[in-house]
């Protein structure tokens, strides 16, 4: 027997998409964001600053090449004082499948309530090997022609 839930209420989620893109290729190096957040959100000197009395979950892709193929990178969202969330992580060295497999992860965070609002950067958490190139054009990277932008993607959950 299969009981299912009457659906008493729906709501829409507030969500929105941004650019996060070439950082300092090094570790603590932040994104760049650019766009049009939600309306509980907004972006200042690229960080994102999160109004009070909302809950956010948080999600961000990256593109990166490593023309080496010899490192690894980690990134995830920082709060100031401390890396939040479950970082992202491409290995290029001995990654699953092929050392040329370039993947898309994310990075993700839950931030509830704190009863004031919050400033959160994307930042890279870890980084080794050589020929790092994270720098996003309008082609691509690296004359190699990635379609879009690496992204951070913001949803607004009821509080």
């Amino acid at each position: 027997m299969t009981f299912v839930r009457d659906v008493q209420h729906s709501t829409d989620l507030p969500s929105a998409v941004i650019n996060c893109k070439s950082p300092t290729v090094a570790v603590d190096g932040v994104f760049q964001l650019s766009g049009t957040p939600t309306s509980n959100s907004s972006i200042s000197s690229n960080s994102l600053v999160l109004s009070a009395g909302y809950h956010f979950y948080l999600e961000a892709s990256i593109l990166a090449r490593n023309a080496s193929r010899n490192g690894e990178v980690s990134w995830a969202f920082h709060d100031g004082s401390s890396y939040i969330g479950q970082e992202g992580f491409m290995n290029f060295a001995t990654s699953f499948g092929s050392v040329a497999r370039v993947s898309r992860r994310v990075a993700r965070a839950l931030i509830i309530n704190s009863g004031s609002s919050q400033t959160i950067e994307l930042r890279i958490k870890s980084l080794s090997g050589t020929n790092w190139n994270m720098t996003t054009t309008s082609t691509g990277i690296s004359s190699f022609n990635y379609v879009g932008y690496p992204s951070l993607r913001i949803m607004e959950l009821p509080a």
